[in-house]
Order: structure tokens, then C-alpha cells, then sequence
């Protein structure tokens, strides 16, 4: 029986559904109630990632623009001796500098001058290495006597350079006119060399070291020699 009966209950259809049930009267949908609570903290953590995308904006401003404000003078002093020497240029001259990390600290002429002697002496350094290398290899005594030549003249470019730089970086009145006479002489050294085998009507084994030089020299020179006041003019005197 309490088979039968709990077998009744289950297989008992179920009762009909209402109307109302089958078609639900229709209702507006609810707002959705925004909590301050939970918006708060959100608003909050947005200004604070708003305020810090400006922050970080300003610095790689400011980091952009730093280096070419540094970098200017450079600049600035390359065209003028790509104006005047157009057989060294511009991208030459700044390459050159760039080959020192302080010419995108220097901030006047001066320092650019002192950087262009001490780049120029470390090229004579090295031209007078060769030179003597050249000269324990030379079988010839009478190329070795015009390698001895250049390494006499590049032998002193090395002091007066040196000379120069200190003067530069100094910045003593009058350190600018000592320091030209300095680089003037300099110059001098690879003309000198290439003279001592064009007189011989011999090829010079240093055409290249001395070409290089002279760029160097000339630059460390032209540069030093903007920081002097031109020379008075004289008048022009009128006959009665």
C-alpha cells in the first residue's frame, strides 16, 4: 500500500497553469542603484593614474628636451665650421665631438675648443705611435730619416696641444690667444711630414694620418680662435 500510494503521488498530474502565470504581466525594468561607496574609490584611483601619466608626460619632456638644448652649442659651432671649411662639414665636426662624451655637457665655445684640442692631441698621440713603428721597420736610412721628420713635428703637436687644452680649460685672460699660437703651430706638423716625402718625390706612408690630423687640428683651431677679439682695423688715413 505505501508503494502504491507513494506511486499515486508521483505519476498525480500537475495542475494547470494559470493565465497569469503563463503570461506574466510585464514590468518595467528597475534602475540599477549605484552605490558612492563603490564608485568613490574608483574616481580616486583614476585621478591618481590621470596625475601620474602627467607626471611621468613632463619628464620625458623634459628629458627630450634637455639633450638638444645641451647639444646646441655643438650644433651651433659645427656650421659655422662647415660654413668656413667645407672640406671638413658639418656631420665630420660633429662626429667628431661625439667621439668625447663631454661635448653634450660643453656649454660655450671654450669647452667645445679645450674637448677639440684634447681629441687632436690623442690623434697626434697615436700618428707619432705609427711613426715609430714605421721607422724600427724601415730598411731604407734615408725614409727613415723623413719618418724621423714627422716624428719630430708630431712629437711636438702632442705638448702644444696639450698646452692648448690646459689653456682652454683654464680660462685665464688671455689663455685663448696663448692656446691659438698653440694650435697654430700644431697645424703645422702634418704639412710638415708630407713635405718631407714630396720633396724626395716619395710616396708618404702617412697621407691618411695626416689628413685626419689637419681636420682635427684645424677644428680645435677655428674653434679657439672664435673665443679671440678680432684684431683693431686700421684707419684709413686720408691724404689732405
Amino acid at each position: 500500500m505505501c508503494c502504491l500510494h507513494d506511486y499515486l503521488a508521483t505519476s498525480r498530474p500537475a495542475p494547470p497553469t494559470s493565465v497569469n502565470h503563463l503570461h506574466p504581466t510585464p514590468t518595467s525594468p528597475q534602475p540599477r542603484q549605484s552605490s558612492p561607496h563603490l564608485h568613490k574609490p574608483c574616481f580616486a584611483k583614476l585621478r591618481i593614474i590621470e596625475g601620474t601619466m602627467k607626471l611621468l608626460s613632463s619628464v620625458l619632456f623634459i628629458l627630450l628636451i634637455l639633450p638638444a638644448c645641451r647639444s646646441s652649442t655643438m650644433q651651433d659651432t659645427c656650421r659655422s665650421i662647415a660654413a668656413g671649411y667645407p672640406s671638413i662639414g658639418y656631420d665630420y665636426c660633429i662626429r667628431m665631438f661625439q667621439t668625447d662624451k663631454a661635448s653634450a655637457e660643453a656649454t660655450d665655445a671654450r669647452g667645445l675648443a679645450a674637448i677639440a684640442a684634447r681629441i687632436a692631441e690623442a690623434k697626434a698621440n697615436t700618428t707619432a705611435a705609427r711613426v715609430a713603428d714605421l721607422i724600427a721597420m724601415e730598411g731604407d736610412a734615408r725614409r727613415r730619416d723623413r719618418l724621423a721628420v714627422c716624428a719630430e713635428v708630431y712629437s711636438d703637436a702632442v705638448d702644444q696641444l696639450g698646452q692648448a687644452a690646459e689653456e682652454l680649460a683654464q680660462g685665464a685672460e688671455g689663455g685663448a690667444d696663448d692656446a691659438v699660437t698653440q694650435l697654430s703651430a700644431a697645424l703645422d706638423a702634418p704639412g710638415t711630414c708630407e713635405d718631407a716625402f714630396g720633396e724626395a718625390d716619395d710616396t708618404s706612408p702617412l697621407a691618411a694620418e695626416d689628413a685626419e690630423f689637419k681636420k682635427l687640428a684645424t677644428i680645435a683651431l677655428a674653434v679657439a680662435a672664435s673665443l679671440t677679439p678680432p684684431p683693431p682695423s686700421t684707419p684709413i688715413e686720408t691724404k689732405d
